[in-house]
C-alpha cells in the first residue's frame, strides 16, 4: 500500500509511515497533521553528539508515539536473537589452520633441529681431521727439524737452556753448509745495517740478508741493535741458538721481512724464519759497504718511513717532499682516511689563539678557495710568530677533522693540520 500522506510505498502492518512519520490509525484523515520520520542517521565518531530525540507534534498522542518506539525496539531485539553462523564458521576455520600450523611448524622444527645437529656434527667431524691433520703436518716438520737439528748440530742442544756450563755447546758446534745451501738457494739479498733499520717497513716479503753483532739469545730468537737508538731489531729463529751464540758474538744472518706492526704509537718489523750461515771472521766476509741493488726500489722516503723514523729523524726538505695538497671535501668526508698525511696548505691567517699554558698556539687559516683549516703549532724557541692577516704556506700531519665554535654559536666542522714547518 501507499501512504496518504507522502505516496511512499509501505507495508500495511505499520502505524507510522517510516518515511514521514504520518500517522496509519484509523481516525487520522487526511488532514493529520504528518508526523517526521525517526531521526535513524546516528553521527559518526568524531562529531559533536546529540541526545537521541525523538520529535513529534501534540496531534499525536504520546500513547502513539510509544508504540512506535516499542515497535522498533521488538524490530531490535529480533534482530540480535539472528545467530552469526557464517563468521562462527569462519572462525572455527582459522583456528582449524592456524592449530594445524603450529603442529606442522614444530614437526618442521624437530626435522630441521636434527638437521642441524647432523650439520653441526659434520662440522666438528670436519674440525677435527683438520686439527689431527695439522698435528701430523705439525709433527712431520718437528720430524724434519729435528733430524736437520741433529744433522746441522753436531753436538745436539739441550732441551732446556741452564745456567751451567753443561749446557754450553758454542759456535764450533754447528755445521754450516746445511744453512748455507738454503742461503744459496733462496736468492737472498744483502741489506746494509742502516738502510734496513730505516727502510725495513718498505721491504715486506723480501728475502734478506745481513751481518750482526748479537745483543741478546733467546730459545726463538735473536736480538740486535742495528740503529743508534735503544730499540732492537728482532731475528725470529727456526732454531734455538741458546746454547751456540752469546751475547757479542758476531754472525751472518738470512730472513724474510714480514709485516710491520704498531701499538700506542710505537712501530716494529720483524725479520722472519731465520738462520746463521756463518760466524765470526766467516760472517764478516759476508759483510757489504752498500746494500744490494735489486734492494734499491725499496730505499725510498715514504710516509710510512717517515712515521716509524719520526719527524725529528728526517731533514726538512725530506718533510716537505712528502707534503701534498689534498681536497678539503675528501678529508671532511673520510677524516680517518687522511690521518698522519703529509700535507701542504696555502692562506689566510684568520686568527690565532694561544692554548693553555702557551704550549701551543691554534691557528685558523682560510685557502685560496675560501676554505677554513685549523692548524696547531708548537714554536720552537726564538720562532716567529704567526699573527692573523699572515700569508703563508705551512707543512704538516693531517690529524682528522676537528669542531669549532662561531661566534653566532654554530659547530663548524674543518680539517685539522700540525704544523712542522713554515714558508
Amino acid at each position: 500500500m501507499n501512504c496518504p500522506n507522502c505516496n511512499s510505498i509501505i507495508s500495511g502492518s505499520e502505524k507510522f509511515c517510516p518515511h514521514c512519520g504520518f500517522s496509519l490509525i484509523k481516525g487520522a484523515g487526511p488532514g493529520s497533521t504528518p508526523q517526521p520520520a525517526p531521526q535513524n542517521n546516528i553521527p559518526r565518531t568524531g562529531q559533536n553528539q546529540q541526545p537521541f530525540v525523538y520529535n513529534y507534534t501534540g496531534d499525536q498522542d504520546d500513547n502513539q508515539f510509544h508504540s512506535f518506539e516499542q515497535s522498533n525496539k521488538r524490530k531490535k531485539k529480533k534482530k540480535k536473537r539472528h545467530l552469526p553462523v557464517i563468521p562462527a564458521v569462519i572462525g572455527i576455520l582459522v583456528i582449524i589452520g592456524v592449530l594445524s600450523s603450529i603442529f606442522s611448524g614444530s614437526e618442521g622444527d624437530r626435522t630441521s633441529g636434527s638437521e642441524e645437529i647432523s650439520a653441526k656434527d659434520s662440522v666438528q667431524d670436519s674440525e677435527q681431521a683438520e686439527e689431527q691433520s695439522s698435528e701430523q703436518a705439525e709433527n712431520t716438520e718437528i720430524s724434519n727439524k729435528a733430524d736437520t737439528n741433529e744433522a746441522m748440530f753436531v753436538d745436539p742442544q739441550v732441551t732446556e737452556k741452564e745456567d751451567t756450563d753443561e749446557s754450553w755447546r758454542g759456535p764450533d758446534k754447528i755445521d754450516y753448509s746445511i744453512p748455507q745451501a738454503d742461503f744459496e738457494a733462496g736468492g737472498y739479498a744483502y741489506a746494509t745495517l742502516g738502510d734496513l733499520d730505516r727502510y725495513i717497513v718498505n721491504m715486506t716479503g723480501q728475502n734478506i740478508y745481513t751481518v750482526i753483532q748479537i745483543d741478546e739469545v733467546r730459545n726463538d730468537c735473536i736480538q740486535a741493535n742495528i740503529s743508534d737508538g735503544f730499540m732492537y731489531q728482532t731475528f725470529e729463529t727456526i732454531y734455538d741458538y741458546t746454547a751456540y751464540f752469546k751475547e757479542g758474538d758476531t754472525v751472518a744472518i738470512f730472513g724474510t721481512v714480514g709485516e710491520t706492526e704498531s701499538l700506542l704509537g710505537a712501530t716494529w718489523t720483524h725479520i722472519r724464519n731465520c738462520q746463521v750461515f756463518a760466524y765470526g771472521e766467516a760472517a764478516e766476509v759476508y759483510k757489504k759497504d752498500s746494500t744490494d741493488e735489486s734492494l734499491a726500489p725499496f730505499l725510498t722516503l715514504t710516509e710510512a718511513v717517515a712515521n716509524s723514523e719520526g719527524k725529528n729523524n728526517i731533514s726538512e726538505d725530506e718533510f716537505k717532499s712528502l707534503c701534498q695538497y689534498y681536497s678539503y671535501e675528501d678529508i671532511l668526508r673520510n677524516p680517518d682516511s687522511y690521518k698522519k698525511k703529509y700535507a701542504v696548505l696555502s692562506g689566510t691567517v684568520d686568527q690565532t689563539i694561544d692554548g693553555a699554558f702557551g704550549l701551543y698556539t691554534s691557528v685558523f687559516i682560510t685557502d685560496d678557495y675560501g676554505n677554513k683549516w685549523a692548524c696547531t703549532i708548537v714554536y720552537s724557541e726564538g720562532q716567529s710568530r704567526i699573527l692573523q692577516g699572515d700569508y703563508l704556506t705551512v707543512y704538516g700531519i693531517l690529524n682528522g677533522t676537528t669542531t669549532a665554535t662561531t661566534l653566532l654559536g654554530q659547530q663548524v666542522s674543518m680539517p685539522s693540520i700540525d704544523i712542522q714547518y713554515i714558508n
